[in-house]
C-alpha cells in the first residue's frame, strides 16, 4: 500500500513540477476568457455621464441692473398701425373711424373730426393721425364726394357745399354714438383739416355755432378777416393750431394770417413738421402728440346738437 500511495503522489506532483502552467486556474475547467488579466490602459465605460455646468454662484455673479424711472420713461412701445373701420351713413358715402386705445381707461373719450384734402384718399387722415390720435379718443373721417375726374379704381375724394359737409359730420357723430352708446364725449370735439379741408374748417366752425371750440389746420393758411375772427370767437372757437411742413411756404405766411384771431381773443399757436413737404412726413407722430396735448388743454365744452330729421 505504501508503494501505491507513493506512486499516486508522484503522479500528481510530477506534472506540476515539469509543466507549471498546467496547474494554473485555466487548466481546471475554466476558459481563458474568464480569467482576469491585467491591462495597462484603463477601460472606458460604455456610456459616459453627461457633465452639466454648475449654476453660477450668487456671491460671485454680477448684480442685475434694473433701469431707473427716467430710463424706463424714455423707452416707448412701438405704435401700431391704426385699425380703420367703415361707418355707413344714410344719404352719404360711408365714413371711416378709428376707435380709441383703451389703455386701462374707461368712460367717454373725446372725438376728432378730420377733413381730408382735395384728391386725397377717403380715410387718409385717419391713417395719418390714427397712431397718436387713438391714444386720446375717437377719430371720425367723413368721406365727402368722389372726384369725377379721377379713375374709378383710385380712391380720390373732394368736398362739396359747406352745409352738406356739416350735415355729414352730424350724421356721422350720431351713427358713431348709436354704434357705441355712452363712449363718446361729444362735449370735447376737435376739428382737423388738411389742405382743402383746412380751408373749409374755418367755415364749418363758423356755421356750426359752437360745435368746434378747437381747430387744427394743417397746410392751409386762409386769411381770416377781422369781422370773421370776432364772429368765430362769439360762436365758440377758442383755440387754433396751425401746422405747416418745413419745406413749404406755409410757415412763412403764418404770422400774417392769424393776427386778427389773436386780437379777437382766440389762442393761436403754430407748429412745423420737420422735413415735410405738403403732407405729414415720417417724423410727424412726436409732433402730433405735442399738438394734441396743447389743443385738448382747452376746456370749453362743445355745443353739439344732434341732426334733425328732414321733413318729407
Amino acid at each position: 500500500m505504501n508503494r501505491l500511495g507513493l506512486g499516486l503522489c508522484l503522479c500528481l506532483l510530477l506534472p506540476g513540477l515539469l509543466w507549471p502552467g498546467l496547474l494554473r486556474p485555466g487548466c481546471h475547467g475554466q476558459s481563458p476568457e474568464a480569467v482576469p488579466t491585467k491591462s495597462t490602459k484603463p477601460t472606458k465605460p460604455a456610456t459616459e455621464p453627461v457633465r452639466r455646468p454648475l449654476p453660477p454662484d450668487s456671491s460671485t455673479s454680477p448684480p442685475r441692473v434694473i433701469p431707473g424711472p427716467r430710463a424706463a420713461a424714455r423707452v416707448r412701445p412701438r405704435s401700431q398701425a391704426p385699425v380703420v373701420r367703415s361707418l355707413p351713413i344714410k344719404g352719404f358715402a360711408p365714413s371711416s373711424y378709428v376707435a380709441p386705445a383703451t389703455g386701462g381707461r374707461t368712460g367717454p373719450r373725446p372725438v376728432m373730426v378730420l377733413l381730408h384734402g382735395s384728391y386725397d384718399a377717403r380715410a387718409g387722415e385717419c391713417h395719418s393721425w390714427g397712431r397718436v390720435g387713438a391714444r386720446q379718443g375717437w377719430l371720425l373721417c367723413p368721406a365727402g364726394l368722389r372726384r369725377s375726374d379721377a379713375p374709378k379704381n383710385e380712391d380720390r375724394w373732394t368736398w362739396g357745399k359747406v352745409a352738406h359737409l356739416i350735415r355729414e359730420i352730424r350724421l356721422g357723430l350720431a351713427a358713431l354714438e348709436k354704434r357705441y352708446p355712452g363712449r363718446l364725449d361729444v362735449g370735447r370735439l376737435t376739428l382737423v383739416g388738411f389742405s382743402l379741408g383746412s380751408l373749409l374748417a374755418h367755415e364749418v366752425a363758423y356755421f356750426s355755432w359752437g360745435m368746434f371750440p378747437r381747430l387744427i389746420l394743417v397746410e392751409g393758411v386762409a386769411r381770416v378777416r377781422r369781422k370773421w375772427s370776432r364772429r368765430m370767437y362769439r360762436r365758440g372757437v377758442r383755440r387754433v393750431a396751425y401746422v405747416c411742413g418745413e419745406k413749404t411756404h406755409c410757415a412763412e405766411q403764418l404770422p400774417q394770417r392769424f393776427v386778427h384771431l389773436k386780437r379777437a381773443g382766440i389762442t393761436v399757436r403754430s407748429f412745423v413738421i420737420p422735413g415735410a413737404h405738403h403732407g405729414y412726413g415720417p417724423r410727424f407722430d412726436p409732433l402730433a402728440e405735442r399738438i394734441l396735448a396743447w389743443i385738448l388743454a382747452e376746456k370749453r365744452p362743445s355745443e353739439y346738437r344732434p341732426p334733425r330729421r328732414r321733413r318729407r
